[in-house]
């Protein structure tokens, strides 16, 4: 799937910056991730900006970091599992999505299960999503498209 970036950038060059400052306050350092994203067009090239600005400015000292894999998925899909064990198979630092979608959320829910990447290893490039399973989202984080910073505190204090 190849693709060309659009003179006007699709996202804007805040929400990037802002992406990058949040998953450089990590400790240890994130130095390898993995994108995902719906398989649209939309969401693939924004899917390579963020691939292109972790290469140039994230991991340590933000000097750049690896980019292991984008994987697109059909949120459509009857089976999840092919695109978790594409993500799975680089263990990745942090996972950083394209947006909140269905297959996001299939996708997340295994993770969480059957990996290291819990949401507290995942980024979101996108709107916070108040509908996702506290069981799976709990630290999950994010930056909309006006570059304003989210994270998802699902954990209730019972008195």
């Amino acid at each position: 799937m190849l693709a060309t970036i659009p003179d006007v950038s699709l996202v804007e060059e805040q929400a990037l910056e802002q992406l990058l400052k949040l998953m450089s306050l990590k400790h240890p350092c994130i130095e390898d991730i993995v994108i995902g994203c719906r398989r649209t067009h939309e969401d693939y090239l924004l899917a390579v900006q963020i691939k292109e600005a972790w290469e140039q400015e994230g991991g340590f000292n933000r000097e750049g970091g690896t980019v292991l894999d984008i994987v697109c998925w059909n949120d459509e899909s009857s089976s999840f599992n092919k695109y978790c064990q594409r993500i799975m198979r680089h263990h990745p630092d942090a996972f950083v999505v394209v947006g909140i979608t269905q297959g996001f959320k299939e996708i997340n829910r295994r993770l969480h299960r059957f990996s290291e990447l819990t949401a507290e290893k995942t980024y979101v490039l996108g709107d916070c999503d108040e509908t996702l399973d506290s069981l799976f989202s709990d630290q999950l984080s994010g930056v909309n498209q006006f570059g304003e910073t989210w994270k998802l505190s699902c954990l209730q204090s019972i008195t």
